[in-house]
């Protein structure tokens, strides 16, 4: 005689296969043509994604292109100012001229690997990252590209920097003096919307001659204060983004007013 458990036991996986067969023979018992329309349609639907996305690159590639080739080089920098732009103020995204160089004939090309300059915003540094494959990875980021170039897609101005001489401040081996940092080159005033340059002005900054760091702490521990890289690197940094906004506010057709222009890297403007 059977023990009550063996009983139920065997009664689970009896009724366990009847559901296997049952669930099988629902499948087995579609028509070829219910099948094939069931896993086409999402097959259809995943290959419109992807075409529509990679629409969206290519077509940013082709802009990123197009612009590289109408922004002035050389000579040809000379200060323009746009008519002035009325809006009470302007916040802006900036990217380096060195990053549109890695755009031609509407194709992406990756440069050499180093770090990007500081002045590269967060969302161009993304694309330039996710348009080539991650080491490992069998193809690029097709997603992290959409959203990037959707993210930009909402900003009203960016500022392309080209640098033309760059020098970060340096801490001596001494601990207590540096060599300053120097930064000469231009700004190019974009309307993104249009993607047209539409002013531009030379830019130079510089550190303080000279910087005062102080600390306060206990045991060897701080508590308040910058050491002096720290303030060095602050000192300059800030310089650095007064005098480019200053001349955003000159490309853009507004010389000497205060607080207009300001970097604001996540900026986004109405989409209206």
């Amino acid at each position: 005689m059977k023990s009550p458990v063996a009983i139920g036991c065997f009664g689970c996986l009896g009724l366990f296969a009847v559901v296997i067969l049952v669930g099988a023979g629902v499948n087995h018992f579609m028509t070829p043509a219910q099948r094939a329309a069931l896993h086409g349609d999402a097959a259809m639907s995943a290959t419109a994604s992807e075409v529509a996305d990679d629409a969206k690159i290519g077509a940013f590639f082709r802009a990123m292109s197009d612009l590289r080739a109408r922004l002035p080089t050389g000579d040809a920098l000379t200060e323009q100012a746009s008519a002035p732009v009325t809006a009470s103020e302007l916040p802006y995204s900036t990217v380096d001229a060195g990053w549109l160089a890695l755009f031609s004939d509407g194709r992406f090309t990756p440069g050499a690997a180093s770090s990007p300059p500081l002045y590269r915003d967060q969302d161009f540094g993304n694309i330039a990252a996710e348009a080539v494959p991650a080491p490992g990875m069998p193809s690029r980021d097709t997603s992290g590209l959409v959203g990037n170039i959707d993210d930009l897609a909402h900003a009203a101005y960016v500022v392309v920097i080209v640098p033309q001489e760059e020098r970060r401040p340096v801490l001596n081996s001494d601990g207590q003096t540096f060599e300053p940092g120097v930064f000469r080159g231009w700004v190019i005033l974009l309307d993104w919307r249009t993607k047209r340059p539409i002013g531009r002005s030379a830019v130079s900054a510089t550190s303080s001659p000279d910087i005062h760091s102080f600390q306060i702490g206990v045991h060897s521990r701080m508590l308040i204060g910058d050491d002096l890289r720290t303030a060095m690197e602050s000192d300059f940094t800030n310089h650095f983004w007064q005098a480019v906004n200053a001349a955003v506010a000159r490309a853009a057709g507004q010389p000497g007013k205060q607080d207009f222009a300001s970097h604001q890297p996540y900026y986004r403007a109405s989409s209206s």
